[in-house]
């Protein structure tokens, strides 16, 4: 054999080796692809479960924040009736007291205006009734007059 031959035998043994190298490369990526594609969908599932077990977790915060933001607004709730009803508390008491105000306001505002009207009303009746006192004496000495002139007519026929 010669060299050439020789040359030639090593290039055509190393081409094969090199394809079959080739070949069991390419069987090892598959395989490696095949095992990484495994692990990847292994980790997606790993990692949906924690998302889940996330969302279950965030589902229970969630709620436990609604349940204490609804006892917040219900004592919030509680204080503003509380605070409501110590400002009608006060709003009636302000009340009264204006109209105690008003009551002793429109008693003075009689007082001052009526009083000296029935003060002029009394001395005017009392002037009336000296009248009619007077005017029942004259009345009562002219019946007294009329009897006795009735007395002297019949007396007289």
């Amino acid at each position: 054999m010669t060299d050439q031959e020789l040359l030639q035998a090593i290039r055509t043994i190393t081409r094969e080796e090199l394809q079959e190298s080739e070949k069991r490369m390419k069987g090892e990526i598959q395989e490696s692809e095949k095992r990484m594609k495994g692990e990847i969908q292994e980790s997606e599932k790993r990692m949906k479960g924690e998302i889940q077990e996330s969302e279950k977790c965030m589902r229970g915060e969630i709620q436990e924040s609604e349940k204490r933001m609804r006892g917040e607004i219900q004592e919030s709730e509680k204080r503003m009736r509380g605070e409501i009803q110590e400002s009608e508390k006060r709003m009636r008491g302000e009340i009264q007291e204006s109209q105690k105000q008003i009551s002793k306001d429109v008693a003075i505002l009689m007082d001052a205006e009526f009083s000296p009207k029935f003060n002029l009303l009394a001395e005017e009746l009392s002037i009336i009734r000296e009248k009619v006192e007077n005017l029942e004496k004259k009345v009562d000495g002219l019946e007294d007059k009329v009897l006795e002139h009735d007395f002297r007519l019949k007396i007289i026929k």
